[in-house]
């Protein structure tokens, strides 16, 4: 098959919709009437100005053979494939599961929790696609439609494979937290394992917006040699608060403990009630290096 591209929907596309909206098996597969070439124009209209919802058109060459619809993206954490129609002369081709991966691609640059898609409950292909893409079925009350999700990856880079340090330094150093400047500071100095000892600064993206970032260090602020690995400089910009990026952040840099065989971790803070519900436990206050106090929490991995 030729390549396969995912573009954003044109008006020049609505003539495909009507005729793959028109075909009697996909009518049936969707429990669809047969709809005009004005219903279509009518819906474009809507979608074009709607900031919750983008449609594509997946192309192979020049010829459309597949209709991507994503809504519920004015949440920013779950997103839902709201439409995902493959004409039937590309179906089993692999254009599904390109549209699939596409979308989740879109999601991942975004920083989004969750990708749902819903089906009927005859529809037993559908389903069958969709678990084989790794998605898992939502228990539901109605039993008449199925909902499927499955977690979107963070998009995650370490400091280390950054293609421009000096930039990243930049971005860290402009957040607004004073502990952000510190950092950017001990990076650009070349100073950082003074203060974590051996680790990993892990940054999140949101486009080429730096939304978060975290380090997995030997150390914190507060020497301990009986306890490693330590969390800290957790930060998420003020732009992406309320869409737990502080929790996947922190559960990234703990599944990497837990591949460097380690079976807790801990960090230290001036906040109270705030990483319990990460799953810490207090464990002690004591004072940092500068002289002031601070609490100390682990989380069992």
């Amino acid at each position: 098959m030729t390549q396969l591209l995912l573009t954003p929907m044109k008006e020049e596309h609505i003539p495909f919709l009507y005729e793959l909206l028109n075909i009697p098996e996909i009518m049936d597969a969707l429990h669809m009437t047969p709809t005009t070439m004005e219903n279509w124009q009518e819906a474009y209209g809507i979608w074009a100005s709607d900031p919750d919802e983008e449609n594509y058109i997946v192309e192979s060459g020049l010829t459309p053979v597949a209709w991507l619809s994503l809504n519920g993206l004015a949440s920013g954490i779950t997103a839902w494939i709201k439409m995902l129609v493959v004409h039937p002369q590309y179906q089993r081709t692999g254009v599904g599961t390109f549209a699939i991966e596409e979308a989740e691609q879109i999601l991942k640059r975004r920083i989004f929790d969750t990708l749902c898609i819903q089906t009927t409950a005859d529809n037993l292909p559908a389903q069958q696609c969709y678990e084989k893409y790794g998605f898992s079925r939502i228990p539901l009350l109605n039993q008449s439609k199925f909902i499927y999700g499955k977690a979107v990856p963070l998009n995650i880079q370490t400091f280390s494979e950054s293609a421009d340090q000096a930039a990243t330094m930049q971005a860290i150093f402009d957040c607004d937290w004073r502990a952000a400047k510190f950092l950017a500071r001990l990076l650009k100095e070349k100073r950082i394992e003074e203060y974590v000892g051996e680790g990993t600064l892990y940054l999140l993206w949101c486009g080429t917006d730096l939304a978060g970032f975290i380090i997995l260090g030997e150390k914190d602020g507060l020497p301990d040699p009986n306890r490693t690995p330590w969390l800290s400089f957790l930060f998420v910009a003020p732009a992406y608060r309320g869409r737990r990026l502080g929790k996947r952040l922190i559960d990234h840099a703990c599944e990497a403990a837990i591949e460097s065989g380690h079976q807790q971790v801990f960090l230290c803070t001036d906040h109270e009630g705030l990483y319990e519900k990460y799953g810490f436990s207090y464990l002690e206050s004591r004072k940092d290096v500068w002289g002031d106090m601070s609490r100390i929490y682990m989380r069992t991995l």
